[in-house]
């Protein structure tokens, strides 16, 4: 949740021994989102979407990956509801 430029999405792919598209990654900006899937090693589905809003079905993934994201948004509510989601 929140990639960004998909930095962290081979490691994640390469740590999760997984195919292609077991790894989801999204983030709000859409440039960013272009840039991630494009990034080399990553296989992973890329989604624009809102961290306290994930634009996923609940209990389906075992592991969530954000880093320096909370701090991007702006009151302690939407925090919590990001933390929550």
């Amino acid at each position: 949740a929140g990639c960004g430029n998909g930095k962290n999405l081979a490691a994640a792919s390469a740590r999760a021994g997984c195919p292609p598209g077991v790894v989801q990654a999204c983030d709000t900006s859409v440039p960013l989102c272009d840039i991630a899937s494009e990034a080399e090693g990553a296989r992973a589905d890329v989604a624009v979407g809102d961290v306290v809003a994930l634009p996923y079905r609940s209990d389906v993934f075992d592991v969530l990956l954000c880093v320096a994201v909370l701090h991007h948004l702006s009151t302690l509510e939407r925090r919590a509801r990001a933390v929550e989601e």
